[in-house]
Order: C-alpha cells, then structure tokens, then sequence
C-alpha cells in the first residue's frame, strides 16, 4: 500500500522535548504515514535520542543531519524527500492529539479542492500550568488577524496537513523567514485553493525557552517583510499596529505598576491602536483560557 502522508519534524537542539513529540507520532490512530527527522546541526543529544527511539522501538523512520541553516530549510528538505501526496510538519517540541492524522486525512482526502487542512490547538505551559485552547473559524479572518497581531496564528508548522502539489506550486517555505514562516505559507496557500478548519484539538503547542516567537526584535523585522511581500496597500495601518503590538510585548516583563501607568497613558492620550491591541490581546488570551479550562 501506498505511503499517504510524509511526517516533516525539523530539530534543533531539542533533547528534552524530541522523545514526547516523536511518541505522539508513533501513536497516531491513523498508521500510513512516513516520518523524516531533518536535524539541523543540534549541539546537544537530540539526534542521539532520535537514533535510539527508532531502533528501539524497530521503525524505518528517516533521520538526516545536516549543518544549521534554520527550519524553514530543514522543513523544505525534508519536504525534498518526500514521495507522498500529503506533508504534515511538526516541531520538535509539540505534540499531536491520536487522532489528528486521521481525522484532517479524511478532511482532505473528500474535498479535491481543499490544499490544506488546520486543527484547533491548545498551547500549554508546564511550569505555570495554564492552558489556552485556540480555535478559528474562517481562514481569511485568521490570517488577516494573524497579519495584523491582533489574533493567534494558525500554528501550520505544527498542525498544518498541506497538499504536497499545492505546497510544491506555490515555492513551499520562503527560507528568507523563520518565525513569521508559516502566516507568509498560509497566505499564499489561501490564494489556491480551500484551507479547511477541524474544531477538535489536534496539536498541543509547548511553551519552552528559546523559541523564536519569543525573539520579539526578530519577529518584528519579519513582520514588517509580510507587509511589504502580502500588504503593501495597507501598509499604514499594519505597521500601526504592529508598532502598538511590540510596544506591550515589551513591556510583558515590567512591573505591573509600570504597566498600569502606560495603559493610564494610553487611555489619556486617547491612543486608539495601542489601545484596540490591548484589548485584543487580553480578549485572546482570556478567550482561549476558558477554553484550556473546559478541555
């Protein structure tokens, strides 16, 4: 029988977290799948680790090393090797739900038309314990939001099922980003064909250091580059709002007194985007909290 779908886990210098990530692969429900570990120069015991999991537990699993080029690379490489009609990426530090292959093969496989397939997720964090569950209903929406900062992204390196034709047709993973990789993926997808939406959870998103969401001048410059590459017409108002979004992420590690006296300026400077994204960003968070609590 014919391999369906290629399993892409880029890593890099996860040795805490690979072994977990790699067990919620191996006890997908749905079992016809390929798995290509691409290390991307790890320093540290990540590829060892990948080398025992897979004689131990006697799979014919892929594992490439090669020199750090970053994961968008590695995800496109690994992407190279793959035969199969569907490509479902995975960082190295995530998880999927049992089902999640299963239920967006089945997602994909009825509708022709459709290019790629997102879960729910749920973003976890173990040392505070709290967990958010993100849910979207309209992808045009989303990636507008996710454009603008003012609503969670899709998570696709992590929970995205995507068409290997479709990924192949629109030059899979432009290497010129890191995190803002996949938002420029999901829009240039959106311009092909259906991206549908699964309600359930289908990928848990961890919280761990060194994370390059986390690298908020990074971030920024990327940002800027999807404005210019997707926006150029609205240009003014992204960039206001990005600039809004920065200034509180920046401010996430001050006092609570400090924070209070910018929201109090805020609000008597009368300044409309700061405050627009404050909201959003506290709406978001408080949304996805009560779902992490139902779940």
């Amino acid at each position: 029988m014919k391999t369906r779908i290629s399993v892409i886990i880029p890593l890099f210098n996860k040795q805490d977290y690979i072994e977990d990530t790699l067990l919620s692969v191996k006890a997908q429900s749905f079992q016809n799948y390929e798995c290509i570990i691409v290390d991307d120069g790890s320093t540290d015991n990540s590829s060892q680790i990948v080398k025992e999991f897979i004689a131990r537990h006697n799979l014919t699993w892929t594992l490439v090393n090669r020199e750090n080029e970053g994961q968008a690379k590695a995800r496109n490489f690994g992407a190279a090797l793959s035969n199969c009609e569907y490509l479902a990426f995975l960082d190295s530090d995530d998880l999927w739900s049992i089902d999640k292959l299963e239920s967006q093969f089945i997602r994909i496989e009825s509708n022709p038309g459709c290019v790629m397939v997102l879960s729910s997720y749920a973003i976890f964090n173990e040392v505070s314990g709290k967990t958010r569950v993100v849910k979207h209903k309209n992808v045009a929406r989303m990636n507008i939001r996710w454009a603008e900062l003012l609503g969670f992204g899709g998570a696709l390196e992590s929970v995205g099922l995507i068409r290997k034709s479709s990924f192949d047709s629109v030059g899979m993973f432009d290497e010129n980003f890191s995190t803002a990789a996949g938002l420029d993926l999901s829009l240039r997808l959106q311009k092909c064909g259906e991206i549908a939406l699964i309600d359930q959870v289908g990928m848990f998103y961890r919280i761990s250091k060194g994370q390059w969401h986390s690298n908020l001048s990074l971030l920024e410059s990327e940002m800027s580059r999807i404005v210019e590459k997707h926006f150029p017409l609205r240009h003014s108002k992204l960039s206001r709002l990005h600039r809004s979004y920065f200034y509180w992420s920046n401010l996430r590690t001050e006092s609570k007194i400090v924070l209070l006296n910018h929201i109090s300026l805020a609000i008597l400077g009368f300044r409309i985007s700061n405050l627009r994204m404050l909201f959003a960003l506290i709406y978001r968070n408080l949304l996805a909290l009560a779902r992490g609590y139902r779940a």
